[in-house]
């Protein structure tokens, strides 16, 4: 399991009042609002547009494969994509629908160390 740090109790109070955070897993406000919305548009990347139906769709299929190929709750995926519309629909479809767990998301960032990302993500079996 990666470690993660918690937000603060007052400002997790504060978002939830405030409306910022729903308590509620990304999948089922993406599902809801695929429901709710189907074409208004979910992301816009360049010249191309996805609707909340599309990205929804989209993650399914993902997610659906990931499942087929033996990927579950628990399983670690390295995505490296810019700041596409690929980047949502691989969160989406494994972070939300696969693992069923928060994501751990990986920014470039020079700073972190090979090792550091070795221990992080490791092969299936292997500790």
């Amino acid at each position: 399991m990666i470690s993660y740090t918690h937000w603060p109790e007052d400002l997790a109070r504060k978002y939830r009042q405030k409306g910022y955070w729903l308590d509620q897993p990304l999948t089922r406000v993406l599902t809801q609002t695929a429901r709710q919305f189907p074409q208004s548009t979910a992301i816009i990347c360049g010249e191309r547009h996805f609707s909340y139906a599309q990205l929804n769709q989209l993650s399914d299929n993902l997610a659906a494969r990931l499942s087929a190929q033996g990927f579950g709750i628990g399983d670690t995926a390295l995505v490296q994509l810019p700041n596409i519309a690929e980047f949502y629909i691989v969160f989406f479809g494994h972070c939300c629908k696969v693992s069923d767990e928060a994501a751990f998301c990986l920014i470039q960032r020079p700073y972190i160390s090979k090792t550091l990302l070795t221990r992080r993500i490791s092969p299936r079996g292997s500790p």
